[in-house]
């Protein structure tokens, strides 16, 4: 498996004329100059590991690279875009490491017994990245129902799991059934 990350600020190309239709549409549904570059980043990072190939959608928006048989995650959060390529479903999460009330969403998406694990913010930050990360990789979605995602010590659900801090700032998860080589690349644009 290799997961490579992108800062957002080392981005110069800003060209969508490589990118398929269907990307090009997606992104035009951004609002929000930062997230429409963060989804750019990602694209292009993307097209920069497999420059022949097309970045295509599933009907329920989950990405492939079409002619590969590998699975694709993607992620980012502020200035920081991931993405993860396996021979396995897998999914992927990064969330900045921020100091707010979390409170709230700990309520409604961590079981009791995740509850009690929470001391600090990247305490909370890895449960999320994980149930985030399990919910791309089998297809779910988190959508109401995060809470119904366990994660325990080594594995989430039926899944294994690894979290990261990258560069102190940011919790990444990752979740596949195989986990035995993971590759972090740093990556540059093409």
């Amino acid at each position: 498996m290799r997961i490579y990350l992108y800062k957002v600020e080392d981005s110069a190309n800003t060209s969508t004329d490589h990118l398929s239709s269907e990307a090009r549409e997606r992104l035009s549904r951004y609002k929000s100059g930062e997230a429409y570059m963060r989804s750019l980043c990602a694209y292009n990072l993307v097209y920069s590991v497999y420059p022949d190939r097309e970045l295509c959608f599933t009907d329920k928006g989950k990405p492939y690279i079409e002619g590969i048989d590998a699975d694709l995650s993607i992620s980012h959060s502020e200035d920081m875009v991931v993405i993860a390529i396996a021979p396995s479903p897998v999914g992927v999460d990064v969330e900045q490491i921020r100091d707010v009330d979390y409170s709230n969403i700990i309520r409604f998406a961590m079981t009791e017994r995740e509850k009690g694990c929470i001391v600090t913010p990247v305490d909370f930050y890895r449960f999320w990245t994980v149930k985030e990360a399990y919910a791309k990789a089998t297809g779910r979605g988190l959508k109401g129902f995060p809470i119904d995602i366990e994660v325990y010590d080594d594995c989430v659900m039926d899944m294994p799991y690894h979290s990261m801090i990258i560069d102190d700032t940011y919790v990444l998860s990752v979740v596949s059934h195989d986990l035995s080589e993971i590759e972090v690349i740093r990556a540059k644009l093409v």
